[in-house]
C-alpha cells in the first residue's frame, strides 16, 4: 500500500512541475519569414496581430490522445503572416497550459501571438511578392 501511495505522490508532483522559459530559436530558424521574440527591425511597419491557439487532450494528463505542438503553432503564425505579405513576425509570445492529473483538466493548450510587420521598400529591404492565390 505504501508503494502505491508513493507512486501516486510522485506522479502528482511530476504533473505539477513546469518550465517557465523555453528557447524558441530551434523552431524559428526553419521558417521563410523572420520570426523573433524581439522588437521588429528599424523601419518595420506593423500590419496586424497574428495568433494561433491549439488545444489537445491527454488521458490521465499524460498519454497524448490529441497532441499539441509548438512547431505547428509556429507554422500557423508564419502562414498568417505570409497571407498578409509580411516580411516577418516580431514580439512572439507563447502561453502554455499543461494538462494535469486531475480528471477535469486533462487538456493542454498553446497560444502564440505576434506582430506581423513589413519592411520599407528600398534595395536593402525589397517588398515580398504577393502571395499566390
Amino acid at each position: 500500500m505504501k508503494t502505491i501511495s508513493a507512486l501516486c505522490a510522485t506522479l502528482l508532483c511530476c504533473s505539477c512541475m513546469s518550465v517557465s522559459n523555453v528557447s524558441l530559436e530551434q523552431y524559428l530558424v526553419h521558417e521563410k519569414l523572420a520570426l523573433s521574440t524581439d522588437n521588429p527591425p528599424p523601419g518595420g511597419s506593423p500590419l496586424a496581430v497574428v495568433a494561433v491557439h491549439q488545444t489537445g487532450f491527454y488521458l490521465l494528463g499524460l498519454i497524448p490522445i490529441s497532441e499539441i505542438s509548438l512547431a505547428d503553432c509556429v507554422k500557423g503564425v508564419a502562414q498568417q503572416a505570409e497571407a498578409l505579405r509580411a516580411d516577418g513576425v516580431a514580439n512572439l509570445r507563447v502561453t502554455y497550459t499543461p494538462p494535469s492529473l486531475i480528471p477535469s483538466d486533462w487538456s493542454g493548450a498553446i497560444s502564440m501571438t505576434g506582430m506581423a510587420y513589413r519592411l520599407p521598400s528600398n534595395p536593402a529591404y525589397p517588398m515580398r511578392p504577393p502571395a499566390p492565390r
